[in-house]
């Protein structure tokens, strides 16, 4: 029986020369697949910014798209932005409910009188973490003001997968 070789320490150049490289020991274990990459759908990715300023668009804007998502469109009044919402498109919107459309529950229900399925992300620069809970409950995700990105960031992330979860869920499964 033949002694098992030593795997050869080099290897050839384009130019026709050598070079040493020292394999890893689990050389060929880099084989194995890979994890797939995190799955993103780019319909759940879309968001509409609903807020009576444009600095505080700007910024969430910003923050958004450094997060990942596109803006479908933004506006300082619901009524600029309610054809895109009726669409039935877009599943999330950032509602300002200080000063937009006089505020408050009022402007939550004028929004969601465009379509019941949206996603409320309550945006305040009045009320505190701890009050827009409180108005949210039925909404699930609030942004207190001024915004800060990991706070975007991490609202954005869950209100995503929550939606994803459910799409996934609600899918229709393959037979077999």
């Amino acid at each position: 029986m033949e002694p098992e070789q030593e795997q050869p320490k080099f290897f050839m150049l384009d130019e026709g020369t050598e070079d040493f490289y020292d394999f890893p020991d689990n050389w060929d274990a880099d084989d194995e697949e890979e994890a797939a990459p995190e799955e993103i759908d780019v319909d759940l990715r879309k968001i509409v910014i609903l807020d009576s300023t444009t600095f505080h668009r700007n910024i969430l804007k910003k923050q958004l798209e450094g997060a990942g998502f596109k803006i479908a469109a933004e506006g300082s009044a619901a009524a600029e932005v309610r054809g895109i919402l009726t669409e039935g498109k877009i599943r999330f919107v950032a509602v300002d409910i200080d000063s937009t459309d006089g505020g408050g529950v009022k402007v939550i229900q004028l929004v969601r009188s465009f379509n019941d399925r949206l996603v409320l992300i309550l945006t305040s620069a009045r009320l505190g973490a701890d009050q827009l809970k409180q108005i949210a409950t039925d909404t699930g995700y609030f942004l207190a003001k001024p915004f800060q990105k990991p706070n975007v960031e991490a609202v954005m992330k869950s209100a995503y997968e929550a939606e994803l979860s459910k799409k996934k869920a609600a899918a229709p499964k393959p037979a077999g």
